[in-house]
């Protein structure tokens, strides 16, 4: 149980936040399977993986993030604290659909955002290759999400 403890507190953290700040509805979480599973999803804001991990409930994702997010200290820090795999994107990203495999392969589950970076417009974008190979391989459920409304907050009158 506390091996995911650094992904519960950061889920708990985000839907503090979400819920305050976006009428947070969920359709369907009924059909989630237990894991392991693959959760794909669009992706509209830096929001998404966190609405998308509050959807799933009890069932913790390693997702799939960019590259990018590890950089820093801080966000190599937290990126693995909360399990995320590293992706480089517009590379061969082989070496991270393996390690995706392999937590599949343990039980795990799996946040995916097949476009492979956020809309600009909103608009679903073509899925990256990738996605195909994983979910061929893996054999296990996968789950379709849509989020929407992460790209803009409510606003809240103050007073």
């Amino acid at each position: 149980m506390f091996k995911n403890i650094g992904y519960f507190i950061s889920r708990t953290c985000f839907e503090i936040f979400i819920r305050v700040n976006f009428k947070l509805r969920f359709h369907g979480k009924e059909n989630i399977p237990k894991p392991p599973f693959i959760a794909t999803s669009n992706h509209v804001s830096y929001l998404d993986p966190p609405a998308v991990g509050i959807a799933c409930g009890k069932y913790p994702l390693d997702f799939m993030a960019k590259k990018e997010l590890f950089d820093s200290k801080f966000g190599r820090w937290w990126c693995n604290w909360v399990n995320c795999i590293e992706v480089k994107r517009g590379e061969n990203s082989v070496k991270s659909l393996k390690e995706a495999l392999e937590r599949l392969k343990k039980g795990r589950s799996v946040g995916i955002f097949p476009e492979g970076t956020r809309s600009e417009d909103g608009n679903l974008q073509e899925a990256k290759r990738g996605v195909g190979f994983l979910i061929a391989k893996a054999k296990v459920p996968v789950v379709p999400a849509y989020v929407s409304g992460t790209e803009r907050p409510c606003l809240r009158a103050v007073g």
